[in-house]
């Protein structure tokens, strides 16, 4: 029955192509010219109808599940000459940008801050190369997930455009004018298919900062009777030269295979330094001098590579190697001759690899990163001691990402284990860190959303080293190997708000430190009968932190004119061993920034940053800078002017309330008064041609453990 129906279809089948063949000719001639005359016919239809230019545009600012997508404007792009400047011009809450300095810190002291482009941690000399034209979009979340490691509360992700041909030369020239300070570097770039090769190198350079300060010290002996320090930093002359480069190859086949490697030096000189002081110690008055000289040097090796398994997994992994070496010198005369020396050695291997399968449910993330870090660190004189140690960390993770209706979550679950060797003590610990973020569209604009992360802080090894060094006639700083890292507890809640010219957003942040490493002045009196009074640190009750912030970002004039502030409360919460401190605090700022053409105008304001811990209750000094640029093709000009007005700058003030110690404390610096700083940049190019993204990273140990 079967071989009857394919006989009978293969009979329709010729019996077709038999009457094609008999078609005649001009049949077939007549159809084809009636088709050509219908498609002639459209076309003139097309040609007939005129559309206007249609221009959609959506919001330059997305909120997301953990933070925020930024879509700079062509203005931003094409007048930014590096990544700090166009992170100046975002304007995000809560960071300070200072250009000049190439810097972006946190002002709410909840972590550190990271920037990566396309995914890789980035340092210095990849934001001054950053070619800001090739800049899609700009990642910002202060809620980063299980993958960035201990101790980061923000990251930044520049997602950049890939050469795939050409090369650039360019140069970034920064110097003060009002002072001998400044930075400058060049890089060359070349580009030919899947390759690219990337020179950089950099020049910095400091001729006396300027720094002057005052302190007055309260010490209570052990016969009740309290003696008085007062000191009075009348100037210091110093001078420090710097000096960075690196070479990296990198290799992109399609964005399927990701392979770079980049080897970088750091050397570092400050031949002298030396500070004069006017100091009391019960109404007796005498002056005192210290001097020091330091030399730094580190190298570092970074491999990155990168598979795209299919359309949905992802495979990462990254090597890095760092060796630190420093050799520092200081001695002083209050009280009698101290001086002391350190030769230390550092090295240390990183790496992790992470897995990334992107799902239809949700997408799975897991990964693992390690550490093993030794350090030699040999200080002779007054201060004689050998600070030897070494510290591995071991951290996995896995976490899935996805929605569930309307509602986002991102859940996880983290181990972490750190083992501590540093003849006679050692330890080990191990924690788990659990991570969950749930949020929620509300309509019209606005985001609901909710983080809760259980994590763990280490204190840095030149707390842990044990080494005893004199601050002053009457104090001492002492190293603690007991310390044991604490378990912390952040919960944020958001408000959101964005549409295509408004980001506004309201955030409730609580952080608890569960036995945390916090400052602590003991007692001690010597066979001579001499009493001193030793800085340490010991893990106390608590530290807790409650912070409440507003903040709005609005395009008054899209792309023209654009205007940034906010606001918050800092209550902080202190529990010590003998103690309970409570502190509010209000910090807040401003930034306005105009794209006029070939001008870019920006003004920024804040009150620096108010904050207690432990005993500890301190006062960052607050920032004015206005600053002009002017673009001619690839050229810029860019003249920023810090603190505008003033005759001296109070950069930080300090108290510390403890049981025997009461202290004031303030730093000025003359040079940061009316700074007046000069950036030129200039990149030259051919034949640039863009594809996909580009890696680059900056994965580096740059922690030397040496306490000075």
């Amino acid at each position: 029955m079967k071989t009857d129906k394919i006989l009978f279809t293969m009979l329709l089948l010729a019996a077709a192509v038999t009457s094609a063949a008999q078609e005649p000719v001009e049949d077939v001639q007549q159809r084809q010219q009636n088709q050509s005359e219908d498609v002639r016919q459209t076309q003139n239809n097309a040609e007939d109808i005129r559309l206007n230019e249609l221009t959609v545009e959506g919001a330059r600012v997305v909120s997301k599940a953990d933070g925020q997508v930024i879509y700079p404007t062509d203005a931003m792009r094409s007048s930014a000459t590096s990544g700090y400047s166009l992170l100046r011009d975002i304007a995000l809450a809560g960071l300070r940008v200072d250009e000049p300095a190439r810097s972006v810190t946190s002002l709410d002291r909840r972590g550190d801050v990271q920037i990566r482009i396309n995914g890789i941690v980035a340092g210095q000399d990849e934001l001054l190369t950053l070619d800001c034209r090739a800049v899609q979009r700009i990642e910002y979340t202060d809620r980063p997930g299980l993958r960035y490691g201990e101790g980061v509360a923000h990251v930044i992700n520049f997602i950049v455009r890939r050469a795939t041909g050409g090369y650039t030369l360019g140069t970034d020239l920064t110097d003060c004018l009002t002072s001998a300070r400044g930075d400058n570097s060049i890089f060359a770039r070349m580009n030919r298919g899947k390759s690219q090769l990337e020179a950089s190198y950099g020049m910095g350079y400091t001729v006396n900062a300027g720094v002057l300060g005052s302190t007055t010290a309260h010490y209570e002996l052990p016969d009740g009777g309290v003696r008085t320090l007062t000191e009075t930093v009348d100037g210091s002359s110093m001078r420090r030269l710097s000096h960075r480069g690196g070479l990296t190859y990198s290799r992109v086949d399609s964005g399927r295979h990701v392979l770079q490697v980049k080897v970088a030096g750091d050397m570092m000189r400050e031949p002298y330094h030396h500070q004069t002081s006017r100091k009391t110690y019960d109404g007796f008055g005498y002056v005192t001098e210290a001097n020091s000289r330091n030399r730094s040097w580190s190298a570092s090796t970074d491999v990155y590579w990168q598979l795209e398994a299919g359309r949905h997994q992802t495979l990462t992994a990254n090597a890095v190697a760092t060796t630190i070496t420093t050799d520092y010198e200081y001695g002083d005369n209050d009280g009698g001759r101290y001086a002391y020396a350190v030769d230390g050695r550092t090295w240390s291997v990183t790496g992790e690899a992470i897995y990334e399968n992107r799902l239809k449910p949700f997408t799975l993330t897991a990964g693992l990163q390690w550490q093993t870090k030794h350090t030699d660190n040999c200080y002779t004189g007054d201060a004689a001691a050998d600070a030897t140690g070494t510290q591995h960390t071991a951290y996995a993770f896995a976490q899935l990402a996805g929605r569930l209706g309307p509602l986002s979550y991102t859940a996880g679950m983290g181990f972490s284990r750190v083992s501590f060797r540093r003849p006679p003590y050692s330890a080990t610990f191990t924690m788990p860190r659990p991570k969950m973020t749930l949020s929620c569209p509300l309509g019209s604009g606005l985001r609901l959303s909710y983080d809760i992360e259980l994590s763990q802080h280490i204190s840095g090894i030149a707390n842990t080293n044990g080494v005893t060094l004199r601050r002053n006639l009457m104090e001492m700083e002492r190293g603690n190997p007991d310390l044991r890292p604490n378990r912390v507890v952040e919960q944020t809640a958001k408000l959101t708000y964005s549409d295509r010219r408004l980001m506004a957003q309201a955030v409730v942040f609580y952080k608890q430190n569960h036995r945390p490493n916090l400052a602590a002045y003991d007692r001690d009196t010597d066979t001579q009968g001499n009493t001193f009074f030793i800085y340490t640190q010991r893990n106390q009750p608590g530290c807790d932190l409650l912070m409440t912030q507003l903040y709005a970002n609005w395009d008054i004039v899209p792309k023209r004119l654009s205007v940034m502030g906010y606001g918050g409360l800092f209550r902080c919460f202190n529990y010590g061993d003998d103690y309970r401190h409570f502190h509010t605090a209000f910090n807040g700022g401003c930034s306005l920034t105009a794209w006029l053409g070939p001008w870019t105008l920006a003004a920024s304001a804040d009150n620096g940053f108010g904050w207690m811990e432990g005993e500890h209750r301190g006062r960052q000094g607050a920032m004015t800078v206005l600053s002009v640029s002017y673009r001619v093709g690839t050229l810029n000009l860019s003249l920023h002017w810090q603190q505008p007005f003033r005759t001296d700058v109070r950069n930080y003030h300090g108290e510390v309330e403890s049981r025997f110690v009461r202290k004031d404390m303030s730093t000025w610096c003359r040079n940061d008064a009316n700074r007046l700083t000069l950036t030129m940049t200039y990149t030259f190019s051919r034949g640039r041609r863009y594809h996909d993204i580009n890696r680059t990273m900056e994965n580096r140990d740059r922690d030397a453990g040496v306490k000075l």
